[in-house]
């Protein structure tokens, strides 16, 4: 983009190509709306541009860190429906979940539960974690960076491990069920998660020698 239209796609109805002939189409309001509201928060919009070369377009936010207090207050408000499952659970999980505050929400229900919880951030942990200790059952993000559920489903079957695997997901279509079957999970949970559900899966996957096909939600 050229220095004079970098000084006009941030205003509204502006285009860097007007032309009737461009390639994309639209209004020229996204760009202005986008600054608005980075503007109204606090933050801001840039770009840098090279004409004919390409385009870096840049979000600055303020924004402060997360501690673990913070993030535990936030899953403290998801669990009040905890207090009336009186189900049990025994052994050992791998929590798979690369949001901290989704990690400490599951790892809180499968707790209190009665179950003891090792957590991965992503999938390349988990892999790592698998060949120095044995777990019950796996609960695996599919949407993750690094190595994403799937893959790290099948890796956990390279390596051997035969127990049941239950997919997170907020894709809940049944292209995305099979995908998480086809991958090598048991069971499929869609977000958010409902903590009686979630117990309820868990149990049956740990008591059942041969895994169900699959639940979906």
């Amino acid at each position: 983009i050229s220095d004079a239209e970098q000084q006009k796609i941030f205003q509204p109805f502006s285009q860097a190509d007007a032309s009737h002939s461009r390639r994309y189409t639209g209004t020229g309001l996204g760009l202005s709306i986008a600054r608005q509201l980075a503007r109204s928060q606090g933050g801001d919009i840039s770009v840098f541009s090279e004409l004919n070369k390409g385009s870096h377009f840049s979000l600055a936010m303020p924004l402060s860190q997360a501690t673990e207090v913070d993030m535990r207050d936030a899953a403290a408000q998801q669990l009040p429906e905890l207090a009336g499952t009186a189900m049990e659970l025994k052994g050992r999980v791998l929590l798979v979940e690369d949001n901290a505050v989704n990690r400490l929400f599951v790892r809180k229900v499968l707790e209190k539960s009665g179950m003891q919880v090792v957590e991965a951030e992503d999938g390349r942990e988990a892999c790592r974690y698998y060949t120095e200790d044995s777990f019950d059952l796996v609960v695996l993000d599919m949407q993750m960076p690094v190595m994403d559920g799937y893959e790290t489903a099948q890796a956990l079957r390279d390596r051997g491990f035969a127990g049941p695997i239950l997919a997170l997901t907020a894709n809940v279509l049944a292209v995305d069920r099979q995908r998480c079957m086809d991958a090598g999970c048991d069971a499929f949970l869609g977000k958010p998660i409902r903590v009686k559900q979630l117990i309820t899966v868990c149990a049956g996957l740990l008591a059942q020698p041969e895994i169900p096909e699959g639940v979906a939600t």
